[in-house]
């Protein structure tokens, strides 16, 4: 999911880079590399980490967390074709870790060899070996990342962010 602005945003930032356009290009081109480490610390704590009651997933190994990125793009003359992309598991959402994809949108999982799913069962959140184990044919699971709810919503303060970071790199000359 990438980062744009919209028509009156882009004048905006237009008009003030017809002043320096090289310092507003390495200006918004740092801008954007911060909102998306930003986006990056907010998400991967909030939702990846389990901290939220009943929201985030409880973390077992950090591959999803791990694999949720901000990726810049863009030329830091032509402003108009900087930006940020934001990944999950590899691609958009899905690619390097399959089961991205299916906690963001949900669906159904049946076993790839054989004719069950085993699902262990814990006894507490804080035991390591399971208790009891259970056979499923399919389990389904409801959407419960939603990531690009979140990225939607923290691209409203998007723009006030990389705004100021292109003043500051020009006043900093």
């Amino acid at each position: 999911m990438s980062f744009t602005f919209s028509r009156s945003q882009l004048k905006r930032i237009r008009k003030l880079a017809a002043k320096s356009p090289l310092l507003a290009g390495k200006g918004l081109k740092i801008g954007f590399a911060k909102y998306g480490l930003r986006f990056q610390r907010k998400y991967v704590d909030e939702r990846l980490s389990g901290r939220v009651g009943g929201r985030g997933l409880k973390r077992r190994t950090a591959r999803l967390a791990n694999s949720a990125k901000p990726v810049q793009f863009g030329i830091a003359e032509k402003i108009d074709t900087l930006g940020v992309r934001f990944t999950l598991g590899g691609g958009n959402v899905g690619g390097g870790v399959d089961y991205a994809r299916i906690h963001e949108f949900g669906g159904t999982i049946r076993p790839k060899r054989g004719e069950f799913l085993v699902i262990p069962f814990f006894p507490s959140p804080q035991s390591t070996k399971p208790h009891t184990f259970r056979m499923v044919r399919k389990v389904k699971i409801k959407p419960r990342l939603s990531f690009r709810k979140d990225w939607k919503a923290y691209r409203k303060v998007g723009f006030r962010f990389l705004h100021r970071e292109m003043l500051k790199a020009m006043r900093n000359g």
